[in-house]
């Protein structure tokens, strides 16, 4: 009487195919649910790690920085006393020597507004 029950159905055991395909859809599923949570740890910034971990942001750009500066070696700080190395760019010169030239005077009303000032004469003061 071992390979059937008391109502005469036969007994399954253990290791049947179709619990051996059940226990693999659970096995999938639990996968998929532990890949879904990292993901979602991942996008939430939870690192799930220790403070200062490699993977953290700030670790992250540490790191990054460390790289760059093993490439491109460290800033180059110049001395502030150092005079500049560039001239005066030509535009900037043309814009002030325009800008010489006008007096700003202030209406009745507190407008502002400026006024080209003729040739040769001095600037106004107000």
């Amino acid at each position: 009487m071992g390979e059937s029950t008391t109502d005469g159905e036969p007994r399954l055991d253990d290791d049947t195919p179709f619990e051996d395909e059940l226990r693999k859809d659970e096995d999938r599923k639990d996968e998929v649910r532990e890949r879904r949570e990292a993901r979602e740890r991942r996008a939430s910034g939870e690192s799930g790690g220790e403070q200062g971990a490699p993977h953290t942001g700030v670790g992250r750009f540490m790191r990054t920085m460390g790289h760059l500066r093993s490439v491109y070696g460290p800033a180059a700080h110049r001395d502030p006393l150092e005079a500049e190395a560039h001239g005066h760019n030509p535009e900037d010169v043309k814009n002030s020597e325009e800008l010489d030239g006008i007096d700003i005077q202030t209406d009745s009303e507190g407008h502002h507004y400026g006024v080209r000032r003729e040739p040769g004469s001095e600037p106004r003061e107000g």
